[in-house]
């Protein structure tokens, strides 16, 4: 049995930090359900993805967030296309188009993590952790445009809200049961991609933790009842998973 590697998807075939060979693969995924799919946004999206990540798109620092990284949207973006693929072998699809949008959301859903560079409110990603779903919003309505897809911004920062816990589950307005539907897969590829990651525990005691004391998530007074100290995380990540 080849040993998994850490920097490999949870088949261990697909380098996940590696954006073209994500790409690729997603590509593939998608030709394949949908026959007459244009590939054309999903192609740019990649490419515009990776300039953000790295600081490259004009107007945006480098991702600075150890956890939320460009590895962990690859990642979510490659599971929520299998999960969609798997989905549609039905009668009764999602579609292509929609399809489309769901790898635009996955790919860019903790896109609000990175700052601007003429932002100095905050002094790191980290610190927007609990408005990132907002900012990953804000984000899609300046890009989804780029890709001409302007007239599904909304439904795009609606979908968001699956990855985040802003707003319930059920309390998410999308009047089109497709997309609730996709933008309940994308939320599952989330947690899915995150917790079957080779080093998930190692992240959350090294990397996570250092993202919740950036935005105040591990005093006493937040929300999660806090972390006391990285191995206070991972002694709750048990919970977290259940």
């Amino acid at each position: 049995m080849k040993e998994r590697r850490s920097d490999f998807d949870v088949t261990n075939t697909v380098n996940v930090i590696d954006p073209q060979m994500v790409c690729g693969e997603v590509c593939r995924l998608l030709q394949k359900t949908y026959p007459d799919i244009n590939l054309k946004a999903v192609k740019q999206l990649f490419v515009d993805f990776e300039r953000l990540y790295t600081g490259k798109l004009d107007g945006y620092r480098a991702c600075e967030t150890p956890y939320h990284d460009m590895m962990h949207a690859l990642d979510v973006a490659l599971c929520t296309t299998r999960l969609l693929s798997g989905f549609d072998l039905r009668e009764d699809r999602i579609g292509a188009f929609e399809a489309v949008l769901g790898v635009v959301v996955a790919l860019l859903h903790d896109s609000g993590y990175i700052r601007k560079t003429g932002q100095h409110r905050y002094r790191s990603g980290a610190e927007m952790t609990k408005i990132h779903v907002t900012q990953s919003g804000n984000f899609l309505a300046h890009y989804l445009p780029t890709l001409g897809l302007e007239h599904a911004v909304e439904a795009c920062q609606q979908m968001l809200h699956f990855t985040g816990y802003e707003i319930p589950v059920d309390k998410i307005h999308l009047r089109d049961t497709r997309l609730y539907t996709l933008g309940a897969i994308i939320g599952s590829a989330d947690l899915l991609a995150q917790m079957s990651d080779r080093c998930y525990l190692e992240k959350c005691r090294d990397r996570l933790y250092v993202e919740f004391v950036a935005s105040g998530l591990a005093s006493k007074d937040a929300p999660n009842g806090g972390f006391d100290s990285p191995e206070d995380l991972l002694r709750k990540t048990p919970d977290f998973y259940r």
